[in-house]
């Protein structure tokens, strides 16, 4: 739903700054992205939350096995 997208899109460019997240293309067309969100408090620094949206027209595609393995290389 569009509320969805603009939280989505917020929090891709909050996290932008900080290079933690990355965008799936395809021919120059946005169809995914990933997120890892840093806790921002010492007591819980050492975890971290993920979010991987692919757009429903490109799923069954790999886009979010790919987004997961380029986070973690």
């Amino acid at each position: 739903n569009e509320a969805e997208v603009d939280d989505a899109v917020a929090r891709w460019i909050w996290y932008h700054r900080y290079r933690s997240c990355i965008t799936a293309e395809i021919n120059g067309v946005p169809v995914g992205i990933a997120t890892i969100y840093p806790q921002p408090y010492e007591k819980i620094k050492h975890q971290s939350e993920l979010s991987i949206i692919v757009d429903g027209n490109f799923r069954n595609r790999k886009v979010g096995e790919k987004l997961m393995k380029h986070l973690f290389h």
